[in-house]
């Protein structure tokens, strides 16, 4: 028996050694990453701005405006003709006509009665920049829109190195607040939340909380249950890979190995959005969604507040290398209502050729779990061609869950679409593009990075796939007319 422990402890020895061995070979490894910039330390101001009291939210803004130009100032590098956000007046400069537009942003309808307000939060390494798009189709149709800048975000990578999930929640409730009191004595208002990415996490937390009498009073105290939740890409399951992120700081508290806390260290030519990945970040996201989904399932077992939940509205695209788009199907047969609705963008049939055989599968769309789901699906596909052979380019909207009601006419539901299609360069739809318009100026068409089109050797370039990826969505208009059915005409 002896002989048997002393076997177990040389394996469990070995394993130990071992796994150190691998951590300290991926730190020296590390290495060899691009040289850390100013940037990437952790800012000497703490992002805490949230915390404070505020009598509106203009007053936070200022608060805030104050906050990163004091971060910019601090990093900022001399004028260059290369790509860098932190030169005052480069292109990639977030400075637009002396506005920081990574900063928070409030939109006040003009010329009529508020119809109501939402909160808009948006994604992990990105600014509210990129729902401004999604806020003004609000802010057009009477509502008072708030886009929250999660703490860590918008200023400098190193921001995200110690921030937690908590610290970005603690600020989604103040966002709710700020919305709330603007609408205040006004009960007949409605109140909306959504999210993109790992705001759709947040936002999506918020939800159900606010939802739930027994964990109301703990943790949402004078917040109200919003009356609906938009999401978009949301972070409803990532890759468990993240969940080792951490092991980082076995060694990374060492100078030597300083570098091992970054998965990407690479240049940031992106003015709303760090390019250098923070291991923390992810991390922290994944604790997030495993978070989530420990409170969807107490939620889903419990019917007084699962029959009762308000509707989610949900776009998403059915490839994405970010967020898995099955753990978000797998929450709509949990908790969704019948009221709930998500769209589903496909891929491009006529790229089919060039897409991977795993791809160009459709499992998920034809599933049984979407079949039975209560909630409203519809697919954004290719229109078939009249003779039944292949596919044009321009789009066609079906329903694939069977349960809901029968729409006998998708295409009046979403009003006129007869001159959206796919681009002829656009073979899928990517997570960070859903909420972006063609006409925006800095990823749009016919922008510098959204219509960025570098040709030259494979394994050269730092930025690799990036490239390739869409940053804006070709079918924005089918959302924005979504959104006005679902949340502005239903008022």
């Amino acid at each position: 028996m002896a002989g048997i422990f002393k076997i177990i402890g040389y394996s469990a020895l070995s394993v130990i050694i071992i796994f150190i061995a691998i951590v300290i070979y991926r730190g020296i490894s590390a290495r060899k990453m691009s040289d850390l910039q100013p940037w990437h330390n952790i800012p000497q101001l703490e992002d805490n701005l949230t915390q404070a009291s505020y009598n509106d939210f203009s007053e936070y803004l200022a608060a805030e405006s104050q906050f990163l130009d004091t971060i910019q100032d601090h990093v900022s590098i001399d004028e260059t003709s290369s790509y860098n956000r932190y030169a005052r007046n480069n292109k990639s400069s977030p400075y637009v006509d002396g506005e920081n537009l990574n900063a928070s942003f409030e939109f006040l309808p003009d010329g009529e009665e508020v119809k109501g307000g939402i909160l808009l939060v948006h994604g992990l390494t990105d600014s509210p920049y990129h729902l401004r798009a999604i806020g003004r189709v609000f802010s057009d149709s009477g509502f008072y829109v708030i886009g929250l800048r999660l703490p860590g975000h918008g200023s400098v990578p190193g921001g995200l190195l110690e921030v937690t999930w908590r610290d970005w929640y603690s600020a989604v409730k103040f966002g709710a607040r700020m919305v709330l009191k603007k609408i205040e004595n006004r009960s007949d208002r409605k109140f909306y939340v959504g999210g993109f990415s790992t705001g759709g996490a947040l936002t999506l937390r918020y939800f159900l909380e606010t939802s739930s009498e027994k964990l109301r009073v703990s943790s949402v105290e004078n917040h109200r249950v919003p009356d609906k939740l938009l999401l978009i890409s949301p972070a409803i399951g990532v890759d468990p890979f993240a969940d080792v992120l951490d092991l980082h700081q076995i060694i990374s508290w060492m100078p030597w190995f300083k570098k091992f806390k970054w998965l990407d260290l690479k240049p940031e030519y992106d003015p709303f959005k760090y390019n250098s990945f923070a291991k923390n970040a992810g991390d922290q996201i994944y604790d997030l969604t495993k978070a989530n989904e420990k409170l969807i399932k107490e939620i889903a077992r419990d019917e007084t507040i699962r029959d009762k939940l308000h509707p989610i509205y949900a776009f998403q695209s059915r490839v994405d290398a970010t967020v898995k788009t099955d753990k978000l199907v797998d929450m709509f047969e949990k908790i969704a209502s019948k009221e709930s609705e998500l769209l589903l963008f496909d891929i491009n049939r006529l790229a089919e050729t060039i897409i991977s055989e795993d791809v160009k599968e459709d499992s998920l769309l034809h599933s049984q779990t979407i079949k039975n789901l209560v909630a409203k699906v519809w697919v954004v596909s290719n229109k078939p061609k009249a003779d039944g052979h292949g596919y044009e380019s321009g789009i066609v909207i079906k329903m694939v869950s069977e349960l809901p009601d029968k729409v006998t006419d998708a295409e009046r539901k979403f009003d006129k679409l007869d001159s959206l299609a796919w681009p002829e360069n656009v073979f899928a739809l990517s997570h960070v593009c859903i909420p972006i318009s063609p006409d925006d100026r800095f990823y749009g068409r016919n922008s510098k990075l959204g219509g960025i089109n570098a040709k030259g050797e494979k394994k050269v370039l730092l930025i690799g796939d990036d490239l390739a990826r869409l940053r804006y969505n070709p079918f924005f208009e089918l959302i924005k007319k979504r959104l006005v059915v679902s949340f502005v005409r239903s008022t």
